[in-house]
């Protein structure tokens, strides 16, 4: 038999008393993180609709077909999107904006609409990617022009229905000949966005 004196007695009841408060931390600390996921998921289900708008406000290194150069661009955006199943939603987005080149005075302005998915990942990371058409001018010159994007960011919930998201997005020229290149240059951006969820 084991005899424990009372001083040892006290040290093993603290010792358990302690351990069993780390079990529980770490009990809360993971339901905290389900129940977050469970609820941030619950936006993302079929038949949800999303509203949402983004700016970026920046400077870019901008690459056409061997012609590289920077550019300081400015643009707005609003856009919505149907989850026409869970976790995936088909977008439109209408933009504008203005850019100017840094050999240049002249601004350029922008308007385009983009057809595109979204589909969101656990932990409320989202990647999308859509196909824009639009119009760019400078001076008396007008050119269409043609583009692929490709995103990832991610949606953090302010409230049960409101998420401010951060995107990092690449556009793509297709190539098409137009004389302001328009449809031949390559961009990084960053965007600041936010969505409502109904």
């Amino acid at each position: 038999m084991l005899y424990f004196k009372s001083g040892n007695r006290k040290a093993l009841r603290v010792g358990n008393y302690l351990f069993f408060l780390f079990i529980m931390k770490k009990f809360f600390i993971l339901l905290t993180a389900v129940l977050f996921a469970v609820n941030a998921f619950a936006q993302f289900e079929q038949g949800a609709i999303r509203i949402g708008g983004a700016s970026s406000l920046g400077f870019s290194n901008t690459k056409y077909k061997g012609v590289s150069g920077s550019l300081n661009y400015a643009e707005l955006g609003i856009d919505g999107g149907y989850f026409f199943m869970d976790n995936l939603s088909a977008n439109l987005t209408l933009s504008g904006g203005f850019e100017k080149d840094s050999d240049d005075s002249d601004a350029t302005s922008m308007f385009g609409a983009e057809l595109g998915v979204r589909y969101y990942l656990p932990m409320k990371v989202f990647a999308g990617a859509g196909f824009e058409y639009s119009t760019y001018k400078y001076g008396g010159y007008s050119s269409p022009a043609c583009a692929a994007h490709v995103r990832v960011g991610y949606a953090a919930f302010l409230t049960d229905n409101i998420a401010v998201e951060p995107v990092i997005g690449y556009r793509i020229g297709l190539g098409l000949t137009d004389d302001m290149k328009a449809n031949q240059f390559n961009r990084l951006s960053f965007q600041i966005g936010f969505s409502l969820f109904f």
